[in-house]
């Protein structure tokens, strides 16, 4: 289980939202960039982003689903084999 410092640090909270049934919270990273998967090296060019869902344990007797913004990056190396990679 992550801490909650871990949490603070290294994400905003972009919204809370309530409903009937669940308690909907969306995430993204503090971090302006990310280091690719396959060579190591940092990259800040942005390539798209897309909404990971994951459902977690209920809170006062409601779902609770946290979206986590997620996005993609450029490697900067150009002999890299990864072209674009996830954070």
């Amino acid at each position: 289980m992550m801490s909650k410092a871990f949490f603070e640090n290294k994400f905003n909270i972009e919204e809370i939202n309530y409903t009937a049934e669940t308690i909907n919270i969306t995430v993204k990273s503090k971090e302006n960039g990310a280091l690719c998967s396959k060579c190591g090296e940092y990259s800040n060019n942005p390539h798209s982003k897309y909404i990971r869902k994951f459902l977690d344990m209920p809170m006062i007797d409601k779902k609770t689903i946290l979206f986590i913004i997620s996005r993609r990056f450029y490697c900067k190396n150009s002999e890299c084999l990864q072209v674009v990679f996830s954070e």
